[in-house]
């Protein structure tokens, strides 16, 4: 059986880059932890990603999916592993990402389910072998803000569909498509 971590890496490839998805497990013998995989990484967007170091890695290990769709800006920076027996670490400066200008920028991870420490200039990360990190990045703000949803692996792109601060009553507030039954 494919390792957690591969499975993951396996399908936010294909969830992060848009492309057709497909499973030939028979669902009803998938242990929850894969059953998971799969409803965080269904349905696919129709987003443009781009692969930031094309021309630098085969396949490349760093992109970047952004949604300028609303008023609100959604960024989501996925990185890989693709070497199935060395772990890594990835830097990649903010600006080259594509990431909008700020001094420092906080980010969450959805497969880890954590906050990230606020980074500034450089993003840097340490993957496992034959491993994924996917994370939802916003620039630093002076008020609240949603940085991820636990309904998809793009973490907010698909399922929040209006996200406001307003600053005289000191409240965020925000309209999602859920999923029925399904925690979020």
């Amino acid at each position: 059986q494919t390792p957690l971590d591969q499975a993951r890496l396996n399908a936010t490839f294909t969830a992060i880059a848009g492309h057709l998805f497909y499973n030939s497990d028979w669902i009803p013998d998938l242990p929850p932890e894969r059953l998971e995989i799969l409803k965080r990484t269904m349905p696919s967007h129709d987003l443009k990603p781009r692969p930031v170091d094309l021309f630098e890695a085969e396949p490349a290990r760093l992109w970047l999916l952004t949604d300028t769709r609303s008023a609100v800006r959604r960024d989501v920076v996925a990185l890989y592993n693709w070497d199935q027996h060395k772990p890594t670490a990835l830097t990649c400066a903010a600006n080259r990402l594509g990431l909008p200008a700020a001094q420092e920028y906080v980010a969450f991870d959805f497969w880890a389910n954590r906050f990230v420490p606020p980074f500034g200039e450089m993003l840097t990360a340490q993957l496992p072998a034959a491993s994924c990190r996917v994370l939802a990045v916003r620039p630093m703000a002076d008020h609240p803000q949603l940085l991820s949803t636990s309904r998809h692996v793009t973490q907010g792109l698909l399922d929040v569909t209006e996200e406001k601060w307003d600053a005289a009553a000191g409240t965020l507030s925000g309209t999602s498509r859920v999923v029925a039954n399904d925690s979020y």
